[in-house]
């Protein structure tokens, strides 16, 4: 099929764990058919950015594993909300992993929808809806209420990033 429907939050939780284990919904699109309320349960990204497959925990940690950045979790299809709003996201990562609604996405079209009232908390990337689009496309897209946030991640030693990637 070209196409799958989510219309309960089982349905948005069965495809974004196909996502991220490495169905990427390339050349498909996937429909929200109805307002979802997300009840503020911690929310794993749609494309979690880890390597698929590995015994790895972090996208940081999937750099060590041998043909890895392949074969990371993302989203590579169309995702149409239809209008619809997604409420009451709750994300919180940490690490250097993505977070938001969508974490890694790649060559995607998002469109049509809201989330609304968000609690987004992560490290480097952090949004209400894509946090990393690679080539990413959307429109008509909108985050209503709550906050996000980002927090400098120590990357190695004495290093750390700069939190500046925030969005919504």
């Amino acid at each position: 099929a070209n196409s799958y429907k989510a219309m309960t939050v089982d349905a948005l939780k069965e495809f974004r764990d196909l996502v991220n284990t490495g169905v990427t919904f390339g050349g498909k699109t996937v429909y929200l058919g109805a307002d979802l309320d997300l009840k503020n349960e911690a929310w794993t990204p749609i494309g979690s950015g880890v390597a698929v497959g590995s015994n790895v925990s972090t996208p940081s940690d999937a750099m060590m594993v041998e043909g890895a950045a392949a074969a990371k979790a993302k989203f590579m299809g169309t995702f149409d909300g239809q209008g619809f709003t997604i409420s009451n996201l709750t994300v919180k990562v940490t690490g250097n992993s993505p977070a938001g609604l969508f974490g890694d996405t790649s060559g995607a079209t998002i469109k049509n929808v809201t989330v609304k009232n968000v609690n987004i908390s992560g490290n480097y990337r952090a949004a209400g809806i894509v946090a990393h689009g690679l080539c990413l496309r959307m429109e008509n897209c909108h985050v209503d209420g709550g906050s996000i946030s980002s927090t400098p991640w120590k990357a190695s030693g004495d290093k750390y990033d700069d939190a500046n990637q925030v969005g919504g």
